[in-house]
């Protein structure tokens, strides 16, 4: 009869994974539950639901809300700029793909955040200096392309560190004969 410890190595690599799954959709549900957000309060303003406003004003610390540079649903901007939008749902999206992403990454994170970050500075930096006007799609762009790397880069760090967290190692009593 082969019996395996409940403190074998092999056994806790198996674990692992199996205990990350609710945290990653917890991580999945809750960046989904934001995007939501944004896409529920023009609708809400336009159906004339006054807490609607309650929404701007929460968003209205994280981003600029500029009507001009904002998306608009049946009517009305969205409660954050465009750039914003594209990196929360890019961020979304990334969350979904980390699992085959997040794998393949070989360069250390530094180097994913300076390739997300670069195309939003050129783009801004560009706009600031009079190159080139920033416009819906450069804004779009920018923000997705970093959406989706900073997911593919927090994504896992996020999952893996909750996970040390919930999941503490519990010390079975000895059972000497």
């Amino acid at each position: 009869m082969l019996i395996i410890s409940p403190n074998s190595p092999t056994l806790e690599k198996i674990r692992l994974p199996v205990r990350r799954y609710p945290l990653y959709f917890a991580v999945a549900a809750a960046v989904f539950l934001w995007c939501a957000a944004l896409v529920a309060i023009p609708l809400a303003r336009a159906a004339g639901f006054s807490p609607a406003a309650d929404g701007y004003a929460f968003f209205s610390h994280i981003c600029h809300q500029e009507d001009a540079r904002s998306l608009h649903i049946a009517g009305y901007p969205m409660a954050v700029c465009a750039r914003c939008s594209a990196i929360y749902f890019a961020f979304f999206a990334g969350v979904l793909l980390s699992p085959f992403l997040s794998r393949r990454m070989r360069m250390g994170a530094a180097w994913f955040w300076l390739a997300a970050i670069i195309p939003m500075l050129l783009d801004v930096g560009a706009d600031l200096l009079g190159v080139h006007a920033s416009n819906l799609f450069t804004r779009l762009g920018s923000g997705g392309w970093f959406g989706v790397i900073a997911a593919t880069i927090l994504t896992p760090i996020l999952v893996s560190t909750c996970s040390g967290f919930f999941h503490r190692p519990r010390k079975l009593p000895r059972t000497d004969p």
